[in-house]
């Protein structure tokens, strides 16, 4: 093949792009060692390659190389080895194989680049919604803290301290208790330790009335905890229970007890 042959065939970008068999790189290795004026042209496919990825500074997508494969064997793969083989017959794809690789190459780079921002902005959306959640979570809880102290600075509200039992002297709540409201909170100072399978648990105790069971707590960090109101308690008290609570109080884990 001349130098014009061998340039127009195509099969220096093949080289490049590593889509040629070990016997037509050997064959390329010997047509650039015996046409220096080639090593020119090989070098600039190079550049060009890595200016072009460089330039667009993204990764093309997955596939992308299995799809311009595809595409050189169905257009040109025939006449690249025709053109190889042969300098009798003039080329009749080979010249027009890079540049319908190139035209390619850059839709559907563009394309991969598109997709790759889209995904991005998907990305960025999703972080912003999980960001909004927080931040409503926090405003939430916020106007929850807010209405606790709202409660407990209302003037008919009745700060009691809950007196600690026998067992549990280090015991040291304060029973918030609003009976126009309607509304209880335990204020949490000091409680005794509990295993991870038990809680705390309310109980209203009435005259001639068994205990009837209310709030099953933890102590979690909240040191306000709203709980249950129930009308014509005259004292409450707390024991510890299972976490999931109980219907019977257990007498000898009784923690303490207010009237109210």
């Amino acid at each position: 093949m001349t130098v014009k042959e061998i340039k127009e065939s195509g099969i220096i970008e093949y080289y490049v792009l590593g889509l040629l068999s070990e016997k037509e790189v050997n064959q390329v290795r010997g047509y650039l060692e015996k046409y220096p004026e080639l090593q020119k042209d090989y070098e600039e496919i190079q550049l060009a390659m890595q200016l072009y990825a460089k330039a667009n500074g993204e990764p093309p997508r997955d596939g992308l190389s299995n799809d311009i494969t595809e595409f050189i064997k169905n257009n040109g793969e025939e006449t690249v080895k025709e053109n190889s083989s042969t300098s009798e017959e003039e080329p009749k794809q080979g010249s027009n194989i890079f540049k319908n690789f190139a035209i390619l190459f850059g839709f559907a780079t563009l394309f991969g680049l598109y997709l790759s921002k889209h995904n991005n902005y998907k990305e960025l959306q999703k972080s912003n919604s999980i960001l909004q959640e927080e931040c409503d979570s926090t405003i939430n809880a916020q106007q929850s803290i807010i209405v606790k102290y709202e409660s407990l600075n209302n003037s008919e509200n009745k700060s009691l301290s809950v007196t600690p039992t026998e067992n549990y002297t280090n015991t040291q709540l304060v029973f918030h208790n609003n009976k126009s409201a309607k509304k209880n909170f335990i204020q949490i100072l000091n409680l005794p330790e509990i295993n991870n399978d038990q809680a705390f648990q309310l109980w209203s105790l009435k005259p001639d009335t068994d205990p009837i069971p209310l709030t099953v707590f933890k102590n979690d960090g909240n040191f306000i905890i709203p709980v249950d109101f129930e009308e014509g308690t005259q004292t409450y008290a707390i024991t510890i229970e299972n976490e999931a609570g109980a219907e019977v109080p257990t007498l000898t884990r009784l923690i303490g007890t207010v009237g109210v």
